[in-house]
């Protein structure tokens, strides 16, 4: 409902004169993005989890090139004014800094996710993948993280835990499938967990010292 949305670029058709073959060139900034309003638009409603829930805004900065059927994008976006919650247990608090520079590629229905960040607080999360099939999309997606602190991480569970230190790193492959398939995901990688001391909701349970290694097995974790 609000002006949010400028668009500034060129395009260059071709002989064609098809904006499948014109050549793009622009820069797209969207600031605020209502997310609940996000959630909306068909390209996506069927695939975001209803249990993911969002409130508040973000702002969206990206740059384009290309043709549409092979496009580059880079994007940059900034969460801090929106709350992102799913189910009872993952919890994004307003005003908690958090950010992703996106670098992609689209091929005809193929999207490839160069390497990417994940920003949240102090703790940076390395990610790249690609979907497959854009109208049915088949999600792999690689995450890499060194050294994160538990402190920064811990305020996503909602309340359940807090950490006073420690860290954590993972290397995880994710697959998901489109949502008819009989087994629509699968996770493969480990997580690592040191020197943690992580303490229960209102301080009824601590633990200190806690290392350990989770390896994770498809849809099973050792």
């Amino acid at each position: 409902s609000d002006y949010n949305a400028v668009v500034t670029g060129k395009v260059e058709f071709t002989e064609q004169r098809t904006w499948s073959d014109a050549k793009l060139d622009g820069q797209l900034k969207i600031a605020p993005l209502a997310l609940s309003q996000v959630r909306l638009l068909p390209a996506l409603s069927d695939h975001l989890p209803k249990a993911l829930a969002t409130e508040g805004s973000v702002s969206l900065y990206s740059r384009f090139e290309g043709t549409w059927n092979y496009l580059r994008i880079g994007a940059l976006l900034r969460a801090e004014n929106s709350e992102i919650r799913y189910g009872d247990w993952l919890r994004k608090p307003a005003k908690r800094p958090a950010e992703i520079k996106a670098r992609l590629s689209r091929r005809n229905q193929r999207l490839t996710i160069h390497e990417s960040e994940l920003t949240i607080g102090a703790a940076k999360t390395l990610f790249a993948g690609v979907v497959q099939d854009i109208d049915a999309p088949r999600l792999y997606l690689k995450l890499q993280a060194e050294d994160a602190p538990l402190a920064v991480w811990t305020p996503l569970s909602n309340g359940i835990v807090t950490a006073k230190s420690g860290s954590a790193s993972w290397h995880l492959a994710i697959e998901r499938t489109p949502p008819g398939a009989p087994t629509n995901w699968h996770i493969d990688g480990q997580l690592t967990i040191a020197d943690g001391e992580i303490r229960g909701r209102d301080n009824r349970a601590k633990l200190e010292q806690l290392n350990g290694q989770i390896t994770f097995l498809g849809q099973q974790a050792r």
